[in-house]
């Protein structure tokens, strides 16, 4: 039978930034799939974290993410394809196996989420697979993530969970729509 954890962290500050409690949450658990999700994220669909589930359940998924994207930060230049880290499922051993040192500010928080030794590139390098779930339950590669609808494309119709930086997208006008999707895919619709 496998087991899962679902971690939710609360809002206000968290020493180590959201993988500080993910870390502490992961080294506490016997189960062998976590589930992480920041405290802006919520989820739109029922049985979401079936849908993750089923997707890393699979041998040759590292992670199993509800959105991607291809944005550059400092030291990964665009495209730099990665799994957002606001809900995400992994098996916990492997979370456990990664290079994750404890963010002190959120330069650092957002440099394992996209950076040159990001949670993706990690898993990506041991031969794993990262992908994206949208709100059917398909999954998707990063190459294809924005096909995915779940991200900063079109009306994100496939979203699974959402947050803040999707609710930004949505609320935008047509000109910070266009301007996030250049962000995150290079390109517009």
């Amino acid at each position: 039978m496998v087991t899962h954890s679902l971690i939710m962290l609360s809002p206000g500050p968290h020493v180590g930034f959201d993988f500080g409690a993910y870390q502490r949450a992961a080294q506490t658990s016997s189960a062998e799939f976590m589930i992480f999700m920041n405290h802006h994220a919520r989820p739109l669909v029922n049985g979401w974290h079936e849908h993750l589930l089923a997707a890393a359940w699979q041998p040759s998924v590292g992670i199993a993410g509800c959105t991607g994207s291809h944005e550059g930060i400092e030291g990964s230049p665009f495209p730099n394809p990665h799994i957002r880290t606001n809900a995400f499922c992994m098996r916990r051993l492997l979370f456990l196996s990664l290079d994750m040192p404890e963010p002190q500010c959120k330069r650092d928080a957002s440099l394992l989420e996209a950076g040159p030794n990001s949670i993706t590139r990690q898993v990506l390098r041991r031969g794993l697979s990262a992908v994206v779930v949208d709100a059917d339950g398909l999954v998707w590669d990063l190459d294809s993530a924005r096909n995915a609808r779940t991200f900063r494309w079109g009306d994100q119709a496939k979203l699974l969970v959402m947050d803040n930086r999707t609710a930004h997208y949505s609320n935008g006008t047509r000109e910070d729509r266009e301007w996030l999707q250049r962000l995150a895919w290079g390109i517009n619709e």
